[in-house]
């Protein structure tokens, strides 16, 4: 199942729904800004008929790279969190617990977090939103983990 030493038994990438949004929106975004950008061109420029589909291009571009380059890794008994600019990781025996939290924002809408406390205090939690395409295998290896506070 999960073996292999080096090797990157399982990965996991955001849901395909999420991926396609992030193009979607950056699709629609850059329509406007050419839009926009036409319209003043041709007739009386104003600074917000530029800056706000500019805003929402970058927004939609930056949404797409961090959908298409964040992974969840699992090599054995290691997990890797990997994002464009960082990349976190704990070994199964690093990991003294796991809990499962739950973040609603303003509009209600809820965010379910995997949280690895590792033993070494002085480690950061390792966080994994549960927006990857999970597998069983990784349901498993998580399986392994005691849950804290039962």
């Amino acid at each position: 199942m999960l073996t292999g030493p080096g090797l990157i038994v399982r990965q996991y990438r955001p849901h395909w729904l999420l991926r396609a949004f992030a193009i979607g929106f950056l699709a629609l975004a850059s329509m406007g800004l050419i839009n926009f950008s036409s319209n003043a061109i041709s007739g009386n420029p104003h600074v917000t008929d530029i800056l706000v589909p500019a805003f929402l291009t970058l927004f939609g571009l930056a949404l797409s790279i961090h959908f298409f380059t964040t992974s969840v890794s699992l090599n054995g008994d290691v997990i890797a969190v990997q994002s464009l600019f960082r990349k976190r990781r704990l070994s199964l025996a690093e990991i003294c617990g796991r809990r499962e939290d739950e973040s609603t924002d303003s509009e209600g809408h809820k965010t379910q977090i995997i949280v690895l406390e590792p033993c070494d205090r002085s480690l950061p939690d390792l966080k994994i939103e549960r927006m990857y395409d999970f597998d069983l295998d990784f349901e498993v290896w998580l399986g392994q983990i005691p849950v804290l506070g039962e």
